[in-house]
């Protein structure tokens, strides 16, 4: 007995394609110390439109440990590829003491290793650094 909607013989898959990505990296001031409790956020284009036919920028945000170092960890995701927008930034607890930082992460196919030929797409691992710098007071020193 043959089950299932494929024909005799065939393996039917069903799901969707999936992918892992990490985003990693620290966060510091000009003098190399690390920065903890920073904001890092992600911001991506979704790929899924809306019930209306739009598309959207997703953000996502992580914050520093207390090395500075942060970790983005998306899995069971749909490919990314293209640019990310990527803006590490103070908290409220630091009163404007620092400048945000925003640099891009491009991700090509070619980035993405591990595929098994099928559903799984494969993992891709970018690590980007910050460094924040103080804000400019304006008074003469």
């Amino acid at each position: 007995i043959t089950t299932g909607c494929g024909t005799s013989g065939s393996t039917d898959e069903y799901g969707s394609p999936w992918a892992v990505f990490k985003f990693k990296g620290r966060v510091t001031d000009p003098a190399g110390v690390p920065l903890e409790g920073m904001r890092v956020v992600y911001k991506y284009p979704d790929k899924r439109p809306d019930g209306y036919g739009n598309y959207h920028i997703l953000p996502d945000t992580v914050y520093t440990n207390i090395s500075g170092e942060y970790i983005i960890d998306g899995g069971n995701t749909s490919r990314l590829v293209g640019v990310i927008e990527v803006r590490a930034e103070e908290t409220k607890e630091f009163d404007g003491k620092y400048d945000p930082d925003i640099k891009t992460i491009e991700i090509t196919d070619s980035d993405y290793k591990g595929s098994s030929g099928a559903w799984y797409e494969g993992r891709v691992t970018k690590t980007t650094d910050f460094i924040l710098e103080l804000k400019e007071t304006g008074e003469p020193e």
